[in-house]
């Protein structure tokens, strides 16, 4: 199956959606229960979204033949209210579980990381279910380093809270093709 890395536009909110919804359940399967993930609504993840060129944040999306999300990637300025200039943050990345191993996430990863290179960012951080094995070692095998930072995560419909961690990684050179 061929995919295609493209800027996410208006009209693009409920397909990526579907695949945040459905990389959701199945990620965080072990992380939060059945019911707070079935009561998941695909028309409130795509209210969120905002997808024109001003919007603060850039999303990459990777369409298939049938215009398809397979995942998507968001990236934008650092949110936290003491982050410096410098700091960009990479502030989503899902791909639908039936491309799981396809390396859509790679590609993705590393065109999210592009565009915070482009905007003149010198670091990258991302925050990430403290329980959320698949995803830590998903990107520390990239070189990204815990930096000691953690927070409290309120989960949909507050059905709990969970731990997340903070990882940094600078953005000199290319991404890697790992």
């Amino acid at each position: 199956m061929t995919v295609t890395l493209r800027v996410a536009e208006p009209g693009d909110e409920a397909r990526v959606a579907v695949t945040h919804v459905r990389s959701w359940r199945a990620g965080y399967r072990d992380l939060m229960s059945a019911e707070a993930l079935g009561e998941l609504n695909t028309q409130q993840f795509a209210a969120r979204y905002t997808f024109h060129d001003q919007a603060p944040v850039r999303t990459i999306l990777a369409a298939d033949e049938s215009d398809s999300v397979a995942g998507f990637v968001s990236v934008c300025e650092d949110r936290r209210e003491e982050s410096d200039q410098s700091r960009g943050e990479l502030a989503a990345l899902y791909v639908d579980p039936d491309h799981w191993g396809s390396g859509v996430g790679v590609a993705l990863h590393h065109a999210g990381l592009r565009q915070l290179q482009h905007w003149g960012f010198r670091v990258a951080v991302l925050w990430v279910f403290a329980a959320n094995i698949r995803a830590r070692t998903f990107y520390e095998r990239r070189g990204w380093e815990l930096t000691g930072r953690s927070r409290m995560y309120d989960t949909p419909r507050s059905s709990c809270q969970l731990e997340v961690l903070e990882y940094q990684t600078p953005l000199c050179g290319n991404p890697s093709d790992e």
